[in-house]
């Protein structure tokens, strides 16, 4: 008796499980057609739009290019690092995936290093223009997230 009631038990609990499983496929299933629906009517158009405002990855295998206004700026006494350093300031902000916080951030300016051709590309002579920057992330002083250009043209 202890056994038929046992394996009835058995028998109940396996079907109650298989129940709960299929119950939480569907909804996961259900989940990401929603969520499918959500990211492609709603936020595809903005996606698209913004797509190439994201500084996603840092080094040299993966340049890109950046818009802007280059400034020229005093470096604060402080930081002891030499007299001035160049800015980009975006007319909209970009995104900026890897940067020291561990998390995206949407930023309106990044600090640019001169290129390794300074005497074909001196960044002087676009101080307040309107520029385009071909370039790379990279890390600066105190793991700031920096902008190594490579070429730059006034746009």
């Amino acid at each position: 008796m202890f056994k038929k009631y046992l394996s009835t038990l058995l028998a109940l609990s396996l079907f109650i499980n298989i129940l709960f499983a299929y119950y939480f496929y569907s909804i996961k299933k259900i989940n990401k057609q929603i969520e499918y629906s959500v990211v492609n009517d709603s936020f595809t158009k903005d996606v698209e739009k913004d797509q190439d405002r994201v500084i996603e990855f840092t080094g040299e295998d993966n340049p890109i290019f950046l818009q802007g206004t280059l400034k020229k700026e005093n470096i604060p006494d402080e930081l002891e690092l030499g007299d001035y350093w160049y800015w980009i300031y975006f007319e909209e902000p970009y995104l900026l995936m890897n940067n020291a916080s561990g998390l995206p951030l949407y930023i309106d300016k990044i600090q640019v290093l001169r290129p390794n051709s300074k005497d074909f590309y001196d960044l002087e002579k676009y101080i307040d223009k309107k520029v385009e920057i071909h370039g790379y992330q990279t890390w600066g002083y105190s793991e700031s997230s920096v902008f190594q250009a490579i070429a730059i043209r006034e746009l």
